[in-house]
């Protein structure tokens, strides 16, 4: 027995099955509509720019990756999640954060998806203002271990200075040791002022280095129309399909 099919028989088929064909067809473009516009739900995504300079330790840009990597672990979004809900925040507006370094600059966008635009903006805002938060407390850190080392070498000098008997040191000595002197008062004061401004700052006080971007608004139309065109395209080959499968099995059985 023959199992090839010819272009009448074909046709012959889907024209006995055009009923079922358009009924499939016509219920998943129905299952379409309903789904792009009874339960499809748009989602809009808020930028926040977080700027780390004030709190770099060094020159370069890789602290920008490091705390976008930092970000990017359970410790912080656990963090962010106990501010989220000081604030009456949903802890679902927190669940879609991300965090892109902006190339060759200090700067790190805060990106956060929500189907409500203001849970969307102020998720972005507060993830940018806890990653501040967190550059600031180890910048703090920083600085605190860089004074304690500092003192601690100013003690060792002043002994070598002025060791408290005859075999205190003279000339050249004495001068070379009086300039590591000035030189570590000099790095102390730096110290101390960058920890004082740091103090006196707080982040939340501190607009330069947070700007809210604008929340971008999802294409709804397009969306919808997708959904719809692939609900009709779906429902027009599995219908055809399911025609060809049974006039093919009857009329080779």
């Amino acid at each position: 027995m023959s199992t090839e099919i010819g272009l009448r028989e074909l046709l012959a088929i889907f024209k006995k099955g055009r009923l079922f064909i358009l009924a499939v067809t016509l219920a998943a473009l129905l299952l379409g509509v309903g789904y792009a516009y009874f339960i499809y739900t748009p989602v809009y995504q808020a930028s926040t720019l977080v700027d780390l300079l004030p709190y770099w330790t060094g020159p370069g840009y890789n602290e920008s990756t490091i705390f976008a990597d930092k970000a990017r672990t359970k410790t912080f979004l656990k963090q962010c999640l106990i501010r989220a809900e000081e604030e009456n925040i949903p802890a679902g507006a927190l669940t879609a954060l991300s965090f892109t370094e902006v190339k060759n600059t200090s700067l790190i966008e805060v990106r956060a998806s929500h189907q409500d635009s203001r849970l969307a903006a102020a998720a972005s805002r507060l993830a940018g203002e806890e990653l501040l938060m967190l550059a600031r407390r180890q910048r703090l850190e920083s600085l605190d271990r860089q004074i304690k080392t500092i003192e601690t070498s100013l003690q060792r000098l002043d002994q070598e200075i002025d060791p408290g008997d005859d075999s205190s040191a003279q000339g050249e000595q004495l001068q070379q040791l009086l300039e590591n002197r000035g030189l570590l008062l000099y790095e102390l004061s730096l110290a101390w002022g960058q920890r004082e401004e740091l103090t006196e700052n707080p982040v939340s006080a501190s607009p330069p280095w947070l700007s809210e971007g604008k929340t971008s608004s999802p294409r709804v139309t397009t969306s919808r129309l997708a959904f719809i065109a692939t609900a009709l395209i779906l429902g027009l080959l599995i219908s055809s399909f399911l025609v060809f499968l049974r006039g093919y099995w009857y009329a080779h059985a």
